[in-house]
């Protein structure tokens, strides 16, 4: 069966920043299953092009004091999304857009780039484990959030000096 393309388009992604730590006086296989993996996100629509958003992710892994042996992450990641036909979607069809099918992709995102950069790594390959998107975005506070955006500087205007 041909696919019917989704009017939501990821139009770029970027790991922003990443920190990646193993424990190499551990001996053994660790046990990925029980790290802990915090999670934060943030939307930032674009005041002057409707239907464009920008998604802040960011995970950390195994990162808590008393961390599990093996390997331990810190990931920031950003996603540019288009909604196709902004305007002719229902409202409760953007937010699932924005929320419920954005978010997902990041998420797998994140999990290839973690996947590819360990897949050669002391204890293997790391999966980041599926994620109960429901349950976090019913207990997910917006104004919890600890990702902090700073607004882009408007460019500075030099004055023109006159040459001889």
């Amino acid at each position: 069966m041909e696919i019917k393309k989704s009017d939501l388009i990821l139009e770029d992604f970027n790991v922003l920043n990443f920190s990646f730590r193993t424990d190499n006086g551990f001996e053994g296989i660790p046990d990925f299953h029980n790290y802990i993996v915090d999670m934060d996100y943030k939307i930032l629509m674009n005041k002057e092009k409707i239907g464009e958003f920008i998604n802040i992710l960011a995970m950390n892994i195994n990162t808590q004091k008393l961390r599990l042996p093996g390997y331990s992450f810190s990931i920031l990641s950003s996603g540019k999304f288009l909604i196709k036909n902004f305007d002719s979607h229902p409202e409760d069809e953007k937010t699932n857009f924005i929320f419920r099918s954005s978010l997902p992709m990041m998420i797998a995102n994140c999990r290839a780039f973690l996947s590819n950069v360990t897949a050669f790594g002391k204890f293997g390959k790391y999966s980041l484990p599926s994620v109960d998107i429901t349950h976090f975005l019913n207990n997910y506070k917006p104004e919890e959030s600890k990702i902090k955006i700073v607004e882009k500087s408007k460019p500075v205007k030099l004055k023109k000096t006159k040459t001889n």
